[in-house]
């Protein structure tokens, strides 16, 4: 895979981990009402804070973990960063 190629990838990746965490985070809260409201308030805070941003930018490292059939492990440690900009 080329360079350009892989860090447009690994950055969409990161982008699309943190939508779907908050997905799964409010929908955890409608169904689960154990959730403590003090984390769901700093939650809901958070994605407020984010929605009056124009730009806002995070930076991620992962690492990719591959397992062979003759038992090795491969290591791929990938980072990315990923600024989100709103347009006009």
């Amino acid at each position: 895979m080329r360079p350009l190629k892989f860090k447009k990838t690994a950055a969409s990746l990161a982008v699309g981990v943190f939508v779907l965490s908050v997905i799964v985070c409010t929908e955890v809260q409608a169904q689960t009402p154990a959730v403590d409201s003090a984390a769901v308030q700093i939650l809901k805070h958070f994605i407020d804070y984010l929605g009056t941003l124009n730009k806002f930018g995070l930076h991620t490292e992962n690492t990719l973990e591959d397992l062979l059939e003759s038992g090795s492990r491969i290591d791929f440690n990938i980072s990315a960063n990923v600024i989100v900009s709103r347009p006009n």
